[in-house]
């Protein structure tokens, strides 16, 4: 009993006076941090100094990270709320943002396992993922996603859009609309899977109910597996706009349009465009290969009038 009162007055000592913290044991630490942290998230307490919180620093470096976690998280939440009292401590929580994505960075990317993942933890660390070249679509958000992707097409120069997306279905061509309301020469062509070559007809249906005119150009070529028709030889979604006349492309990597705001999802920038031009678009639009993986593929196309 002695020994857990001692404990005890040890304890409440160091909440009195931070500097007390290193002369708790590792038991106590633990429990103090943890009563701290529950105080400041539940607001039950005054906000300290951040100045006077520095001493928690050096302790956390002496303690084991499951036994430090707490202290960190009280030094944060302290600062944050001592910041929104008397803002003046922005410095101190931008370089503590700062760190925390760098060390996020570094996690997952060492996590990720494959070139495409690193490249997508790349452009949401360098920030793109808050900025108009990009975003978070989250769920719920489907005109979010829409108007990143009509303003991407709005600022950039081009007239030739092609997409590669195998859950393109006939009522997103309303989205295409859109963009030729921008730009009336627009010319598209959409690389897409069908099961069935007689969904074909449902693109122009489609385009018949939203449009009464076409000013530009409208393909859709759909490629499946000659014996699994349910199956087709790509996955990943990109838009990519060409420019003839400076011959450059953008491109944007994104889930299928018509299922923004189904779930949570990113809108991204594509690093290498001439890797999906030349590894995807060139063998199944250019040259149609008849083979993939040593399976046989079956195309079918429509032009929409």
């Amino acid at each position: 009993i002695k020994r857990h009162l001692d404990s005890n007055a040890r304890i409440d000592l160091a909440k009195k006076d931070l500097k007390k913290i290193n002369a708790l044991s590792s038991t106590e630490k633990r429990c103090y941090y943890r009563s701290l942290l529950e105080s400041v998230v539940g607001k039950k307490n005054t906000y300290r100094d951040v100045d006077k919180t520095s001493c928690i620093i050096s302790s956390i470096y002496e303690t084991p990270i499951s036994e430090a976690k707490r202290a960190i998280l009280y030094f944060m939440e302290n600062a944050y709320w001592k910041h929104k009292s008397n803002n003046r401590h922005a410095d101190l929580l931008k370089s503590i943002n700062t760190s925390l994505f760098g060390n996020l960075s570094l996690v997952l990317s060492v996590a990720s396992g494959t070139k495409d993942q690193m490249l997508r933890i790349k452009d949401i660390m360098n920030g793109g993922c808050l900025s108009n070249q990009g975003g978070l679509v989250m769920t719920g958000q489907n005109e979010k996603g829409l108007k990143i992707m009509l303003d991407w097409f709005s600022k950039n120069q081009g007239t030739v859009l092609r997409i590669i997306d195998p859950y393109f279905h006939p009522e997103d061509l309303k989205v295409i609309k859109s963009f030729f309301n921008i730009k009336n020469d627009l010319s598209v062509t959409i690389l897409t899977h069908l099961q069935s070559n007689d969904a074909l007809d449902e693109y122009q249906i489609s385009w018949n109910n939203i449009s009464s005119e076409l000013t530009g150009n409208i393909s859709i070529i759909t490629v499946c597996y000659e014996d699994d028709h349910s199956k087709c030889p790509f996955h990943d979604r990109w838009w990519i706009l060409y420019d003839s006349e400076e011959d450059q492309c953008v491109g944007k990597r994104l889930s299928s349009i018509g299922g923004l705001g189904n779930r949570d999802s990113e809108i991204s920038d594509i690093d290498d465009v001439d890797a999906i031009m030349m590894n995807v678009w060139n063998r199944y639009v250019n040259n149609r290969v008849q083979k993939n993986d040593g399976k046989r593929l079956s195309y079918s196309d429509i032009e929409i009038k």
